[in-house]
């Protein structure tokens, strides 16, 4: 939660401050192509909430049969939401 609530910090400060274009599909080649609009940042809090979501409910149902597959789920949650933390963070600080 700490993470996600840091996310949405650094995009409630710093939303106002960024361009109309900003370096968000990394996947694809380098230039144009890895722009989008800057309402997409919003992808990342939004895919960390929903993976701590889905995960949590998982992690649940599965604490008493299998504990070992409840606790590595509730550690991808933190990974996950950490990285996506990260990649918010190195977005806006490239671009500000």
């Amino acid at each position: 939660m700490f993470f996600l609530f840091l996310q949405s910090l650094l995009l409630f400060l710093k939303y106002n401050d960024l361009p109309s274009q900003i370096p968000i599909f990394y996947s694809l080649p380098w230039g144009e192509s890895q722009l989008g609009n800057s309402s997409l940042i919003f992808i990342l809090p939004s895919l960390s909430v929903l993976i701590l979501f889905i995960n949590n409910i998982l992690a649940v149902y599965y604490l008493k049969s299998v504990p070992l597959i409840s606790r590595l789920l509730v550690v991808f949650s933190l990974v996950s939401t950490v990285f996506c933390t990260i990649t918010v963070y190195k977005i806006i600080t490239l671009i500000s």
